[in-house]
């Protein structure tokens, strides 16, 4: 599990105590929080189908490098920022290749994609036109973009928490960007990153992080996931007109709300409905199978959510009389530990011999552990919320208690531990920029590694395609892209559907295996989501 991962859950539901005076203890049992969330997706083509394969040509490079200075502040078109750059944020060096316009576009990390939308894709698609556009922090030759670093500050700090450096994060954005320059850059414009510490635990520097990025001249910024525990605050950048690209699941209320400005990887909704549905499907549900009753456990701070996947319990068969509820409320850190017992025990009583879960990943070992002691073994269907990663950690669940599990995933989780299994052309693409800096793979560093990667050559895709360089035409950019073969521990996407500013659009089973210890894959082939509405 990711160090960001477990440390978002406990920054945003411990208290405030706590945060400021127990990181190191806290860090010993917080392993709990990957955002693995999925959006909508009306399409029935197959992975195959959409041709969600990489194709990569070698185009020309640059040698050398020069020092380079923020452009000079001034108005947008559309009357958003001014300012020049100051200083905040560390100016990368940008290669001195001179390129500009059409000159030397390369291989393609998009994958061909054919299908209802049509084709695209390739170094010809690359190649094909190199986006105009007149706005804050673009100029024919460049794009400046902020950069934000993940760095915990105080107790709780990215070591205690077993995470990259903010300098180890930067080494794998440069490493990626200056893959993407070699190649003739984003919209046929070099790449210069401008880098900024962003602390999750503190919400005011990250308030104070967006007016200060949103003030200087940059046309976008990607982030690690400095603002995961505090989402909204992420409204600072939509209100100024600047893109934000985000390497974790988005809420899909405020995606619509901010749109077209924000741009990430899942929503939640969409992994938890993929997860109902397929497991009717694989008879989860079937008293053939040995289903009488449906355990329910959930936090109850997303009731939107939470109403939703009862209507989608019922679409596949499982009224409320079949159903057994608990609620552990929204606490602010853990569930209390006498709700955990009173659930399982409450399962036990009433016969459930199936469970599923909705947001309750941070209290899933506990309640596997409580299980077993109680000798309570249902069956378990659950949405790969980070729960696969966190079997992996300190906060692992009962692995006995657990065996043969499914978990729906929207990612490659499982496939790093699945036999015969081969890293996708994304993975392998990404490996080789890693490879250049003579660092590891995606499978052997930790997901931040992969995830840069496929952050940076999400913005890529949106400049490249784009119909002109503004900020506000990005998001039609990355629908005309279609999809990107992304690396692990991303999965295939399609963003050819109207409006669609994220990922995840497909899923496909995982199982534990108690001899291994680990998941591994049902079905290596990704299906597509289901639709919103079912029949």
């Amino acid at each position: 599990m990711t160090p960001f991962q477990e440390f978002r859950l406990w920054a945003r539901r411990a208290p405030a105590g706590e945060r400021a005076g127990a990181g190191v203890a806290a860090a010993l049992v917080l392993a709990v929080l990957v955002w693995v969330l999925v959006p909508a997706f009306e399409g029935t083509a197959t992975p195959d189908a959409l041709g969600l394969s990489a194709t990569s040509a070698t185009g020309n490079g640059a040698a050398g490098t020069t020092t380079g200075d923020a452009p000079a502040g001034g108005d947008a078109p559309d009357g958003r920022r001014t300012g020049t750059a100051g200083s905040g944020g560390a100016v990368a060096r940008l290669p001195g290749t001179g390129l500009t316009a059409a000159g030397a576009r390369g291989g393609a990390l998009l994958g061909t994609t054919s299908g209802p939308a049509g084709s695209t894709g390739g170094a010809a698609a690359r190649a094909a036109s190199c986006p105009a556009g007149a706005a804050t922090g673009l100029t024919a030759q460049r794009v400046d973009i902020a950069v934000i670093r993940v760095n915990i500050v105080g107790p709780a700090s990215n070591t205690v928490f077993g995470g990259e450096s903010p300098e180890q994060q930067q080494t794998y954005f440069q490493a990626t960007i200056d893959d993407v320059n070699a190649r003739g850059g984003a919209g046929c414009r070099q790449i210069v990153p401008h880098y900024f510490d962003g602390n999750p635990v503190d919400q005011s520097d990250l308030q104070q992080k967006c007016l200060e990025i949103t003030s200087k001249p940059y046309f976008a910024v990607l982030d690690l996931g400095a603002f995961a525990t505090h989402f909204p605050l992420v409204s600072c950048f939509a209100r100024n007109h600047m893109p934000y690209f985000v390497a974790y699941g988005v809420p899909a209320a405020q995606v619509a709300d901010d749109f077209p400005f924000v741009f990430g990887f899942y929503t939640l909704d969409r992994l938890v409905r993929n997860t109902v549905f397929a497991l009717r499907d694989r008879g989860f549900f079937s008293p053939s199978h040995g289903f009488e009753k449906l355990g329910y456990i959930y936090r109850s701070c997303d009731p939107a959510l939470i109403s939703a996947e009862r209507t989608w319990l019922a679409q596949v068969g499982v009224p409320a009389t079949q159903m057994i509820t608990y609620d552990v409320g929204c606490p602010d850190a853990f569930a209390n530990p006498s709700d955990i017992q009173q659930a399982v025990l409450k399962f036990k009583a009433a016969g459930v011999t199936n469970v599923t879960t909705a947001s309750f990943v941070g209290d899933f070992g506990t309640f596997t552990k409580v299980a077993q002691q109680q000798k309570f073994k249902p069956a378990y269907g659950l949405p790969d919320d980070s729960l696969i990663p966190l079997t992996y950690g300190s906060a692992s669940p009962d692995h006995d208690n657990i065996a043969g599990a499914i978990a729906i995933t929207a990612t490659r989780a499982g496939e790093e531990r699945t036999p015969g299994t081969r890293p996708s052309p994304g993975s392998r693409q990404c490996n080789a920029v890693l490879a250049k800096q003579h660092l590891g793979t995606v499978y052997s560093l930790t997901p931040a590694a992969g995830n840069i990667c496929d952050l940076v050559w999400m913005f890529d895709a949106a400049m490249d395609h784009a119909p002109a360089l503004r900020p506000q035409y990005l998001a039609a950019g990355l629908q005309a892209a279609r999809s990107i073969d992304f690396s692990y521990p991303q999965g295939p996407t399609d963003f050819s559907g109207q409006g669609v500013t994220t990922g995840g659009e497909f899923w496909r089973p995982n199982q534990f295996r108690p001899g291994c210890g680990c998941w591994q894959l049902l079905n290596r082939a990704f299906a597509p989501s289901f639709p919103d509405r079912q029949g």
